[in-house]
Order: structure tokens, then C-alpha cells, then sequence
């Protein structure tokens, strides 16, 4: 066996993916849309729980847990102001065109 590095080794065995497999493809092309689909979902979905933990976080900090209902409120009401006004600047620069 070898114990090149660039194989990558498990435990005390250097095992390479194209010994056992030959460098075939173990799933069919058609199978590989439904990976990227789910890949793609997964990504998405991790994305927005980030996105949610990250504003429940800003506003726990800010109002405490006191508060945390009524802060939820205002800054929901904030940030939805703040995109309704970006994306009627950005229809405004391409009227102007």
C-alpha cells in the first residue's frame, strides 16, 4: 500500500477513490440535476436560518428579552421600509436610462 499524501489516508491505510472505483461515475447523469437541485436547497435554506438567527440576534441586543416582541415589530418595520426604498431607487435609475 502506499502512503502517498496526496491519496489522503483513513486510519493506517492510504486508500484512493479511483482504486476501488476506477474513476467511473457511481450515480447516473441524471441523478447529478437532483444533487445540484438539493445542493442548491440546502445552501438556500442554510442562508436564511443565518439570515433569521442573525436578526433575532441583533434584536435580543438591542431591546433584551424584555422586549424582544416589540423590537421584532420595529425592526421587521424598519428593514421592510428599507428594502421597499432601495428597490424603488433602483426602478427609478432604470426609468432614467
Amino acid at each position: 500500500m502506499r502512503t502517498d499524501s496526496s491519496i489522503g489516508e483513513l486510519g493506517s491505510f492510504a486508500i484512493g477513490f479511483k482504486t476501488f472505483y476506477g474513476g467511473r461515475l457511481l450515480i447516473a447523469s441524471s441523478a447529478t440535476a437532483t444533487l445540484f437541485f438539493m445542493a442548491l436547497l440546502r445552501g438556500l435554506f442554510w442562508f436564511a436560518l443565518f439570515i433569521v438567527f442573525t436578526f433575532c440576534f441583533v434584536v435580543l441586543f438591542e431591546y433584551g428579552p424584555g422586549g424582544f416582541a416589540k423590537g421584532v415589530r420595529k425592526e421587521y418595520a424598519r428593514v421592510k421600509s428599507f428594502v421597499v426604498k432601495q428597490t424603488q431607487e433602483i426602478a427609478k435609475t432604470k426609468k432614467n436610462r
